[in-house]
């Protein structure tokens, strides 16, 4: 992910491998489906509290994610700010500072989130 030739294809696919990895998926698994599986034991489950933050992301997060962590891992190899734009890469400037994009997506959908907030 260090490559500043790196396409965001490059990175985004990097990413969401790296993701399924870090919550105990095989290469061929998909990071929503981990997700689904994941929420729907909890439910099933009941004994525990759910935590959505222990549930793996979603994979518009973990794209963005991996979009933050190329371009840092560009800029402090380069020890240049200027090698790599940050708006291409997961950043938005807001009132002259960089904001880091968190997803592009809502994490629960509207039925969920309406059954959350009863």
């Amino acid at each position: 992910m260090e490559n500043t030739d790196a396409t965001s294809e490059d990175v985004v696919e990097a990413g969401i491998q790296l993701m399924v990895a870090v919550y105990g998926g095989a290469k061929d698994d998909k990071l929503s489906t981990m997700r689904y599986q994941s929420y729907c034991s909890k439910v099933c489950a009941l004994l525990t509290s759910m935590i959505p933050e222990q549930f793996p992301p979603t994979e518009r997060a973990a794209v963005y994610h991996a979009f933050l962590v190329h371009q840092q891992t560009v800029v402090w190899k380069a020890l240049d700010n200027r090698s790599i734009d940050p708006c291409k890469w997961g950043w938005h400037l807001v009132n002259g500072r960089l904001d880091p994009i968190a997803s592009d997506q809502c994490s629960v959908c509207s039925s969920d989130y309406y059954l959350l907030t009863e």
